[in-house]
């Protein structure tokens, strides 16, 4: 199946990327690539129909959404965004595009399946831990969402399970996030993970402390709030500590409950823009925070996947196995 012509996207809800590309059974050749802010499209339709004028019609394709994704009994798949009115829907891809060979994955799952493309250049290492394969690989990453993945890595091949594990619910380690936990049961019936560990989370950690230091803070995006703690403002400091904290001991869950000795990867696109607070070493220590089990974290390899364009890389990937 030489010479194939692969399209491949990364739909979140802050961006849609999209990849046109040649394959020629071993290397990819990177015909077109682009960029879309996900909330001036009322679907993926237009996204594809835009990004496609004036190119070559793929003949294989390879979707990542960021929520969850359901496969019926015919094979078909659909999938709702879940931070946008988004419905995918693999019927209406494959008429739109005239094509047969065509998939929809969860955003998470396709990073899995890059993670043997990386280079040493895309990923920062935490803690090199002692990498055991056959075993189990954990993926979580905050970004416009809560992203979380499994991956059962036998030698080369890696195979993904789907989660929506960031939708599981908030469970603080401290006075201080007990107080945040009831900060946030005022406004919502359910305070998920991903209420506090994502852009919207930072945001909510940002107008919980604001608060609590009897400050009536501005409405700041996340990566204002990111800037305003370089400028070493101390609400926004003081912010990105807890965090750091919440997302450490979060990790730290994740890891006891599988024990990816093949590796856990911080993924999403929050993690590269935190890299000095990474080094800060909060998140580490509420990682590690698990009493007698201490040790048995200090074994699995965690790594910063560094690479903003791997969900894309892993849709590739993907795209070029169908």
């Amino acid at each position: 199946m030489a010479n194939n012509i692969l399209l491949a996207a990364d739909i979140g809800g802050t961006r849609s990327r999209l990849l046109l590309a040649k394959f020629n059974g071993k290397t990819f050749n990177t015909l077109k690539q682009q960029e879309y802010p996900s909330a001036d499209f009322s679907n993926l339709g237009p996204v594809i129909q835009l990004f496609l004028a004036d190119s070559p019609n793929p003949t294989r394709a390879c979707f990542a959404i960021a929520g969850p994704v359901h496969t019926s009994a015919d094979g078909e798949q659909t999938a709702q965004v879940t931070n946008l009115p988004w419905r995918i829907d693999s019927r209406e891809l494959k008429a739109q595009l005239k094509i047969k060979q065509l998939c929809i994955t969860n955003d998470f799952t396709a990073i899995a399946h890059s993670i043997a493309l990386l280079e040493a250049k895309d990923l920062r290492v935490l803690q090199a831990g002692q990498k055991i394969t056959p075993g189990m690989i954990a993926i979580i990453g905050a970004g416009t969402g809560l992203g979380c993945a499994y991956a059962y890595q036998d030698s080369d091949e890696i195979n993904p399970f789907n989660s929506e594990g960031g939708h599981v619910d908030f469970a603080p380690t401290t006075e201080k996030q007990i107080e945040l936990l009831h900060f946030l049961y005022k406004q919502h019936e359910h305070v998920s993970l991903e209420r506090v560990l994502s852009g919207q989370g930072l945001e909510n950690i940002y107008r919980f402390l604001g608060r609590q230091y009897d400050i009536i803070p501005k409405n700041m995006h996340a990566a204002k709030i990111t800037e305003a703690a370089t400028a070493r403002q101390t609400l926004a400091m003081d912010s990105i500590r807890l965090f750091m904290q919440i997302y450490g001991a979060s990790a730290g869950n994740m890891a006891l409950n599988l024990l990816p000795t093949a590796g856990l990867y911080i993924a999403g696109g929050i993690a590269p823009r935190l890299l000095n607070w990474f080094n800060e070493g909060e998140f580490m220590q509420a990682f590690l925070a698990k009493g007698r089990m201490r040790e048995e974290l200090s074994r699995i390899p965690v790594t910063i996947i560094c690479n903003t364009q791997s969900g894309l890389l892993g849709a590739l990937n993907l795209a070029s196995k169908l």
